[in-house]
């Protein structure tokens, strides 16, 4: 998670660059471990800087390399990275099986700070599958057991997953609620909340707010892409939804002069502008 902090602070592309380079070094030397763990690393980074085939023939490397004789720790980077490619590929129960197998990891280590991480990124799998009681329930122990180890900020995934949950129960003062809760806990360690600027914008979508949604997305696309990077699944997921809906209620020329609007947005007047500051 620590390098996932970072990796999220520094553009993809310099970061990304970097691990290329690490893998070459790590080949040369026959060093398994540093190898295996630039794999995952690179295999799970923005599909801004690495391809889907490219991610997922990286893993299969990583997969080959993995000894069962290593520790818990280590082979949590694989299953990490393997939920990922697979949501990103539509194979949604695989995905959700990737995700198990990460927090059975987690808890082997006896890690409850990775234990929550992969608490919160199972949810948005159960999400996936329609699932969305399971999925509230996990986000919400995620949050609990963040708190139980003075660690709130290792839920980060939680608050922005458990949105769309929310949503699909007609709780949009809880969704407005895990917004607000979240955001703080995202700029302290990304230096940014991006994410849950999309979950803004489909919860400005289900109240109705349209011009505020195309504004809001619009807003979302354009940080997303200053910074070179692109949103994770359950972010896609939202946005996918929003444009929906755009799509059926308005113009393309109206649609995209709100998006438009809301590109000249900076992270923080978007959210202003929501009622989320």
């Amino acid at each position: 998670m620590a390098g996932l902090a970072r990796a999220r602070a520094v553009p993809a592309s310099i970061w990304s660059e970097e691990l290329r380079r690490a893998l070459d070094g790590f080949r040369a030397l026959d060093e398994r471990v540093g190898l295996y763990r630039a794999l995952c690393q690179l295999g799970r980074a923005s599909r801004a800087v690495i391809g889907q085939d490219e991610a997922g023939e990286l893993l299969a490397e990583a997969g080959r390399l993995e000894d069962p004789a290593w520790s818990p720790r280590l082979r949590i980077s694989l299953p990490l990275a393997l939920e990922l490619w697979h949501d990103l590929g539509g194979r949604a129960q695989a995905c959700r099986d990737a995700g198990l197998r990460y927090l059975a990891l987690a808890r082997e280590t006896g890690s409850m700070r990775l234990e929550v991480g992969a608490l919160g990124n199972l949810a948005d799998d159960e999400f996936a599958l329609g699932r969305v009681d399971e999925a509230l329930a996990l986000c919400r122990q995620a949050i609990a057991l963040a708190a139980a180890i003075q660690r709130p900020a290792a839920a980060l995934h939680a608050y922005s997953n458990m949105v769309p949950a929310l949503l699909a129960r007609g709780e949009l003062q809880a969704a407005e609620d895990a917004i607000r809760e979240g955001r703080p806990l995202m700029v302290r360690t990304w230096g940014h909340a991006t994410d849950l600027l999309v979950a803004a914008a489909l919860l400005a979508w289900q109240r109705g707010q349209v011009p505020l949604a195309a504004s809001l997305l619009g807003c979302a696309d354009q940080v997303y892409a200053a910074r070179g990077d692109e949103p994770d699944p359950p972010e896609r997921r939202m946005r996918e939804t929003v444009l929906a809906g755009l799509q059926a209620a308005l113009p393309a020329d109206t649609q995209a002069a709100l998006r438009q609007k809301g590109a000249a947005w900076g992270e923080d007047e978007g959210f202003a502008q929501a009622g989320l500051a």
